[in-house]
Protein backbone atom coordinates (compact mmCIF):
# COMPACT_ATOMS: atom_id res chain seq x y z
CA UNK A 1 0.00 0.00 0.00
CA UNK A 2 1.47 3.41 -0.92
CA UNK A 3 2.47 5.75 1.89
CA UNK A 4 0.55 9.04 1.95
CA UNK A 5 2.60 12.21 1.56
CA UNK A 6 1.90 15.07 3.97
CA UNK A 7 2.74 18.58 2.77
CA UNK A 8 2.80 21.74 4.88
CA UNK A 9 2.72 24.97 2.88
CA UNK A 10 3.08 28.47 4.33
CA UNK A 11 1.74 31.51 2.44
CA UNK A 12 2.43 35.10 3.44
CA UNK A 13 1.75 38.54 1.94
CA UNK A 14 5.28 38.48 0.50
CA UNK A 15 5.09 34.83 -0.61
CA UNK A 16 1.60 34.50 -2.11
CA UNK A 17 2.61 31.36 -3.99
CA UNK A 18 3.58 29.63 -0.75
CA UNK A 19 6.70 27.86 0.48
CA UNK A 20 6.91 24.16 1.37
CA UNK A 21 7.98 23.78 5.00
CA UNK A 22 7.71 19.99 5.05
CA UNK A 23 11.48 19.28 4.69
CA UNK A 24 12.22 21.59 7.63
CA UNK A 25 9.76 20.14 10.14
CA UNK A 26 11.11 18.04 12.95
CA UNK A 27 10.30 14.35 13.30
CA UNK A 28 11.05 14.48 17.03
CA UNK A 29 7.42 15.15 17.87
CA UNK A 30 4.37 14.63 15.70
CA UNK A 31 2.09 17.58 15.05
CA UNK A 32 -1.10 16.96 17.03
CA UNK A 33 -4.45 18.52 16.30
CA UNK A 34 -6.00 20.07 19.40
CA UNK A 35 -9.77 20.33 19.46
CA UNK A 36 -12.50 21.32 21.88
CA UNK A 37 -16.22 20.69 22.02
CA UNK A 38 -18.33 23.81 21.84
CA UNK A 39 -20.55 24.58 24.81
CA UNK A 40 -24.12 23.96 23.56
CA UNK A 41 -25.39 26.76 25.84
CA UNK A 42 -22.85 29.31 24.60
CA UNK A 43 -24.37 30.46 21.32
CA UNK A 44 -21.76 33.23 20.92
CA UNK A 45 -18.74 31.00 21.55
CA UNK A 46 -16.76 29.32 18.80
CA UNK A 47 -13.99 26.77 19.11
CA UNK A 48 -11.48 25.68 16.53
CA UNK A 49 -8.61 23.26 16.24
CA UNK A 50 -4.93 24.16 16.28
CA UNK A 51 -1.67 22.43 15.38
CA UNK A 52 1.83 23.20 16.70
CA UNK A 53 4.94 22.74 14.58
CA UNK A 54 8.64 22.56 15.36
CA UNK A 55 11.50 22.51 12.89
CA UNK A 56 15.03 23.55 11.98
CA UNK A 57 16.43 25.78 9.26
CA UNK A 58 18.49 24.01 6.64
CA UNK A 59 22.21 24.94 6.77
CA UNK A 60 22.97 27.50 4.08
CA UNK A 61 19.30 27.86 3.17
CA UNK A 62 16.68 30.50 3.80
CA UNK A 63 15.78 30.99 7.44
CA UNK A 64 12.15 30.54 8.41
CA UNK A 65 12.34 33.72 10.49
CA UNK A 66 12.54 35.67 7.23
CA UNK A 67 9.13 34.35 6.19
CA UNK A 68 7.61 36.09 9.21
CA UNK A 69 9.41 39.43 8.82
CA UNK A 70 6.18 41.26 7.93
CA UNK A 71 4.09 39.71 10.72
CA UNK A 72 2.45 42.01 13.24
CA UNK A 73 0.91 41.10 16.63
CA UNK A 74 -2.56 41.25 15.03
CA UNK A 75 -1.69 39.55 11.73
CA UNK A 76 -3.92 36.77 10.42
CA UNK A 77 -2.48 36.67 6.89
CA UNK A 78 0.28 34.08 7.38
CA UNK A 79 -1.65 30.95 6.50
CA UNK A 80 -0.76 27.27 6.53
CA UNK A 81 -2.38 24.51 4.47
CA UNK A 82 -1.73 20.87 5.36
CA UNK A 83 -2.55 18.48 2.54
CA UNK A 84 -2.32 14.73 2.10
CA UNK A 85 -1.68 13.17 -1.29
CA UNK A 86 -1.79 9.52 -2.26
CA UNK A 87 -1.05 7.67 -5.47
CA UNK A 88 -2.72 4.25 -5.48
CA UNK A 89 -1.21 1.49 -7.66
CA UNK A 90 -2.13 2.20 -11.26
CA UNK A 91 -4.18 5.20 -10.21
CA UNK A 92 -3.95 8.96 -10.30
CA UNK A 93 -2.84 11.18 -7.46
CA UNK A 94 -5.51 12.24 -5.02
CA UNK A 95 -5.00 15.23 -2.78
CA UNK A 96 -7.04 16.66 0.08
CA UNK A 97 -6.52 19.53 2.48
CA UNK A 98 -6.76 18.03 5.95
CA UNK A 99 -6.24 21.24 7.94
CA UNK A 100 -5.81 24.94 7.27
CA UNK A 101 -5.51 28.05 9.37
CA UNK A 102 -3.33 31.01 10.19
CA UNK A 103 -0.21 31.31 12.31
CA UNK A 104 -0.88 32.82 15.74
CA UNK A 105 1.69 35.67 16.01
CA UNK A 106 2.20 35.21 19.74
CA UNK A 107 3.33 31.59 19.25
CA UNK A 108 6.19 32.19 16.80
CA UNK A 109 9.59 31.39 18.36
CA UNK A 110 13.13 31.24 16.94
CA UNK A 111 16.46 30.03 18.30
CA UNK A 112 19.21 31.58 16.13
CA UNK A 113 21.97 29.44 17.69
CA UNK A 114 20.44 26.13 16.66
CA UNK A 115 18.17 27.34 13.84
CA UNK A 116 15.15 25.92 15.65
CA UNK A 117 11.71 27.44 15.16
CA UNK A 118 8.18 26.70 16.32
CA UNK A 119 4.71 28.13 15.83
CA UNK A 120 1.05 27.22 16.23
CA UNK A 121 -1.55 27.30 13.48
CA UNK A 122 -5.12 28.14 14.51
CA UNK A 123 -8.09 27.04 12.40
CA UNK A 124 -9.77 29.69 10.28
CA UNK A 125 -12.94 29.38 12.38
CA UNK A 126 -11.16 31.60 14.92
CA UNK A 127 -11.93 34.49 12.56
CA UNK A 128 -15.55 34.29 13.71
CA UNK A 129 -14.42 35.38 17.15
CA UNK A 130 -12.12 38.16 15.98
CA UNK A 131 -14.37 39.69 13.29
CA UNK A 132 -16.42 42.54 14.86
CA UNK A 133 -20.00 42.97 13.65
CA UNK A 134 -19.59 46.74 14.02
CA UNK A 135 -17.38 46.81 10.92
CA UNK A 136 -19.89 44.97 8.69
CA UNK A 137 -21.83 47.53 6.68
CA UNK A 138 -24.64 45.06 5.92
CA UNK A 139 -25.44 44.90 9.65
CA UNK A 140 -25.29 48.63 10.32
CA UNK A 141 -27.48 51.54 9.39
CA UNK A 142 -25.92 53.93 6.91
CA UNK A 143 -24.66 57.20 8.33
CA UNK A 144 -25.58 60.36 6.34
CA UNK A 145 -21.96 61.48 5.92
CA UNK A 146 -18.55 59.88 6.03
CA UNK A 147 -17.71 61.67 9.29
CA UNK A 148 -21.07 61.10 10.96
CA UNK A 149 -19.82 58.35 13.26
CA UNK A 150 -16.97 60.34 14.77
CA UNK A 151 -18.20 62.86 17.33
CA UNK A 152 -19.39 61.54 20.70
CA UNK A 153 -18.67 57.99 19.50
CA UNK A 154 -22.09 57.66 17.89
CA UNK A 155 -23.99 58.14 14.65
CA UNK A 156 -25.54 61.40 13.41
CA UNK A 157 -23.72 63.79 15.78
CA UNK A 158 -24.86 66.87 13.83
CA UNK A 159 -28.15 65.75 12.31
CA UNK A 160 -30.51 65.43 15.29
CA UNK A 161 -30.93 68.10 17.96
CA UNK A 162 -33.39 69.02 20.71
CA UNK A 163 -36.45 70.80 19.35
CA UNK A 164 -37.64 71.81 22.84
CA UNK A 165 -35.87 72.44 26.14
CA UNK A 166 -35.58 69.39 28.38
CA UNK A 167 -35.64 69.47 32.17
CA UNK A 168 -34.61 67.08 34.93
CA UNK A 169 -37.15 64.33 35.61
CA UNK A 170 -38.43 64.48 32.00
CA UNK A 171 -38.92 61.03 30.49
CA UNK A 172 -39.50 62.27 26.93
CA UNK A 173 -37.63 64.60 24.60
CA UNK A 174 -38.64 66.38 21.39
CA UNK A 175 -36.10 66.18 18.61
CA UNK A 176 -35.82 67.60 15.10
CA UNK A 177 -33.28 67.71 12.31
CA UNK A 178 -30.58 70.35 12.30
CA UNK A 179 -30.31 72.98 9.58
CA UNK A 180 -29.10 71.51 6.32
CA UNK A 181 -30.80 68.14 6.86
CA UNK A 182 -34.21 67.00 5.72
CA UNK A 183 -35.97 63.75 6.44
CA UNK A 184 -39.44 62.25 6.65
CA UNK A 185 -38.34 59.32 8.76
CA UNK A 186 -36.87 59.30 12.23
CA UNK A 187 -33.50 57.55 12.39
CA UNK A 188 -34.14 56.30 15.93
CA UNK A 189 -36.05 53.12 16.77
CA UNK A 190 -37.37 51.49 19.89
CA UNK A 191 -34.64 49.88 22.03
CA UNK A 192 -31.96 52.12 20.53
CA UNK A 193 -29.30 53.48 22.85
CA UNK A 194 -28.87 57.25 22.51
CA UNK A 195 -26.71 59.93 24.06
CA UNK A 196 -27.77 63.53 24.69
CA UNK A 197 -25.11 66.16 24.15
CA UNK A 198 -22.29 63.72 24.78
CA UNK A 199 -23.55 63.32 28.34
CA UNK A 200 -26.48 61.19 29.54
CA UNK A 201 -27.35 57.89 27.89
CA UNK A 202 -30.83 56.40 27.55
CA UNK A 203 -32.75 53.58 25.92
CA UNK A 204 -35.52 54.67 23.55
CA UNK A 205 -38.81 53.01 24.52
CA UNK A 206 -41.09 54.78 22.02
CA UNK A 207 -40.92 56.96 18.90
CA UNK A 208 -43.86 59.22 17.94
CA UNK A 209 -44.05 61.89 15.24
CA UNK A 210 -46.02 65.13 15.58
CA UNK A 211 -48.49 63.93 12.93
CA UNK A 212 -47.53 66.55 10.34
CA UNK A 213 -46.57 65.59 6.78
CA UNK A 214 -43.65 65.73 6.74
CA UNK A 215 -43.14 65.72 10.52
CA UNK A 216 -41.50 68.74 12.14
CA UNK A 217 -40.42 66.91 15.27
CA UNK A 218 -40.55 63.52 16.96
CA UNK A 219 -41.07 62.60 20.60
CA UNK A 220 -38.74 59.96 22.02
CA UNK A 221 -39.80 58.11 25.15
CA UNK A 222 -36.89 57.33 27.45
CA UNK A 223 -36.36 54.44 29.85
CA UNK A 224 -35.47 56.77 32.73
CA UNK A 225 -35.81 60.38 33.85
CA UNK A 226 -33.12 62.87 32.89
CA UNK A 227 -30.77 64.24 35.49
CA UNK A 228 -29.74 67.45 33.72
CA UNK A 229 -31.34 70.40 31.97
CA UNK A 230 -30.78 70.89 28.24
CA UNK A 231 -31.58 73.91 26.08
CA UNK A 232 -32.86 73.35 22.55
CA UNK A 233 -29.82 74.10 20.43
CA UNK A 234 -27.57 72.67 17.75
CA UNK A 235 -24.97 72.39 20.51
CA UNK A 236 -27.02 69.58 22.08
CA UNK A 237 -26.89 66.76 19.51
CA UNK A 238 -28.70 63.45 19.89
CA UNK A 239 -26.39 60.63 18.82
CA UNK A 240 -27.11 56.96 18.19
CA UNK A 241 -24.93 54.44 20.03
CA UNK A 242 -26.49 51.29 18.55
CA UNK A 243 -26.42 51.69 14.75
CA UNK A 244 -27.45 48.09 14.09
CA UNK A 245 -30.21 47.03 11.73
CA UNK A 246 -33.22 45.25 13.15
CA UNK A 247 -36.03 42.98 11.99
CA UNK A 248 -33.83 40.82 9.78
CA UNK A 249 -33.66 37.04 9.68
CA UNK A 250 -31.11 35.05 11.64
CA UNK A 251 -29.82 33.59 8.38
CA UNK A 252 -29.11 37.11 7.06
CA UNK A 253 -27.08 38.00 10.16
CA UNK A 254 -25.17 34.71 10.27
CA UNK A 255 -24.39 34.87 6.54
CA UNK A 256 -23.04 38.42 6.89
CA UNK A 257 -20.86 37.43 9.86
CA UNK A 258 -19.48 34.34 8.15
CA UNK A 259 -18.80 36.20 4.89
CA UNK A 260 -16.92 38.93 6.76
CA UNK A 261 -14.83 36.26 8.49
CA UNK A 262 -13.88 34.75 5.15
CA UNK A 263 -16.29 31.82 5.13
CA UNK A 264 -18.03 32.15 1.80
CA UNK A 265 -18.45 28.48 0.83
CA UNK A 266 -21.65 26.88 2.10
CA UNK A 267 -21.98 23.15 2.61
CA UNK A 268 -25.11 21.05 2.88
CA UNK A 269 -25.31 18.32 5.47
CA UNK A 270 -28.18 15.95 6.06
CA UNK A 271 -29.31 15.10 9.57
CA UNK A 272 -30.60 11.74 10.70
CA UNK A 273 -32.59 10.95 13.86
CA UNK A 274 -30.69 9.47 16.78
CA UNK A 275 -31.33 5.76 17.49
CA UNK A 276 -34.86 5.15 18.77
CA UNK A 277 -35.80 8.81 18.24
CA UNK A 278 -37.96 10.41 15.59
CA UNK A 279 -36.11 13.74 15.62
CA UNK A 280 -32.39 14.60 15.34
CA UNK A 281 -32.27 16.22 18.78
CA UNK A 282 -32.30 14.29 22.02
CA UNK A 283 -34.09 16.93 24.10
CA UNK A 284 -37.03 19.29 23.48
CA UNK A 285 -36.36 22.84 22.35
CA UNK A 286 -36.31 25.29 25.28
CA UNK A 287 -38.90 28.06 24.70
CA UNK A 288 -38.51 29.78 28.08
CA UNK A 289 -38.83 33.54 27.70
CA UNK A 290 -40.44 33.37 24.26
CA UNK A 291 -43.97 34.77 24.63
CA UNK A 292 -46.68 33.16 22.54
CA UNK A 293 -44.63 30.07 21.74
CA UNK A 294 -46.08 26.78 22.89
CA UNK A 295 -44.23 23.61 23.75
CA UNK A 296 -41.93 22.34 21.00
CA UNK A 297 -41.37 18.61 21.17
CA UNK A 298 -38.66 18.41 18.55
CA UNK A 299 -37.48 19.48 15.13
CA UNK A 300 -38.19 17.27 12.14
CA UNK A 301 -35.27 16.40 9.86
CA UNK A 302 -34.91 18.83 6.97
CA UNK A 303 -36.12 17.64 3.59
CA UNK A 304 -33.13 18.55 1.44
CA UNK A 305 -34.90 17.69 -1.80
CA UNK A 306 -37.64 20.24 -1.19
CA UNK A 307 -35.99 22.84 1.04
CA UNK A 308 -32.23 22.57 1.47
CA UNK A 309 -30.86 24.63 4.34
CA UNK A 310 -27.18 25.62 4.55
CA UNK A 311 -26.02 24.73 8.04
CA UNK A 312 -22.27 24.78 7.56
CA UNK A 313 -19.56 26.77 5.87
CA UNK A 314 -16.06 26.01 4.77
CA UNK A 315 -12.73 27.70 4.19
CA UNK A 316 -11.20 27.66 0.72
CA UNK A 317 -10.43 24.05 -0.06
CA UNK A 318 -12.45 22.48 2.69
CA UNK A 319 -15.95 22.38 4.15
CA UNK A 320 -16.44 21.89 7.86
CA UNK A 321 -19.48 21.34 10.00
Amino acid sequence: MPVPVITVVLTTPTIPGGVNLSPLLSQETNATLSSLIEDPTGTNDFTTGDISFKGYDQPGGSTVSGYFSSMLPTSADHTVFISMSLVPPGGVITQDIVFSGYVAPNTVQFEPRTGAFSFTVIGFARNLQTTPASTIQALNRTAPTATAAVAFGGYWPTKWILQQDASPLDTTIRITVNAGFSTKVCDFQGQDQIQIGGNEKFTVVSVQSDGANPPVYWVLGLNAAMQNKYTASSAVPITLLTPYIRNVSLQFVVTALFNAAGFTTQGYFGSAPLPFLSVPFASPVNTTGLPGVGAVTGISPVSFAANPQPIAVGTPGEVGA
